[in-house]
């Protein structure tokens, strides 16, 4: 009986300290427009709430999800370095809120990634 409570405490323990390591590898990531990008009820600085991010290695997706209400979303991939991709469709055909940050070096302090309204030939 007493060697099961050890191991249960045991496992308890470790559960927690991987939690504890695991949130110290995460990441922020906000979106933000960015200055001079006002366009569609958008402003400069505001947040960019439902944009999808992506991160690359190489041509290779290794993460994607869906910004919050507030335009983050915390990530904890594995440590190396990605390029990060924020994009959000527009209601013009063609055209999307958006940007691409090359080298990202994971774990990192919070990142805010600014994006521009793009339109493709423009």
């Amino acid at each position: 009986m007493f060697g099961l409570r050890i191991g249960v405490a045991l496992m308890l323990v470790s559960a927690v300290m991987g939690g504890c390591s695991d949130a110290g590898e995460s990441t922020e990531v906000n979106a933000v427009v960015a200055p001079h990008f006002s366009h569609e009820g958008l402003e400069s600085g505001d947040s960019v709430a439902g944009a999808t991010l992506r991160l690359y290695a190489s041509d290779t997706v290794i993460l994607e999800t869906v910004l919050d209400d507030t335009g983050s979303v915390r990530i904890a991939p594995d440590p190396g370095t990605y390029d990060v991709q924020v994009s959000l469709d527009s209601s013009d055909p063609g055209c999307f809120w958006g940007d691409t940050v090359f080298g990202v070096v994971f774990p990192s302090t919070p990142l805010t990634i600014e994006v521009g309204y793009i339109c493709a030939g423009q």
